[in-house]
């Protein structure tokens, strides 16, 4: 079966819990690039430890976050956002 729409209805938010929207690729992708983030912070912080730490990582990383938030803060995540706001969301 094929659920369209937005699932706000409360037999849905017992099996997609948090999730208001059908775009379910925005929450997958966010979460899958959050991940990507952390483990690039922690290959960073070994780098640090053995001295083979490169400044290009640290201005990566800090790239990478604020994209992460912007996509977070501003209707995107939750799904609210108008149409137009998931083309160039798709791009990050």
């Amino acid at each position: 079966m094929i659920r369209k729409g937005e699932m706000y209805s409360g037999k849905f938010s017992a099996v997609y819990p948090e999730c208001t929207s059908t775009r379910m690729w925005i929450k997958q992708g966010t979460k899958e690039f959050e991940n990507s983030i952390l483990l690039l912070e922690r290959l960073d912080a070994i780098s640090w430890m053995v001295n083979i730490h490169d400044d290009n990582i640290s201005d990566l990383l800090s790239k990478h976050w604020k994209e992460l938030l912007f996509v977070a803060m501003h209707d995107v995540l939750p799904g609210t956002g108008v149409d137009e706001v998931y083309k160039e969301i798709g791009e990050y």
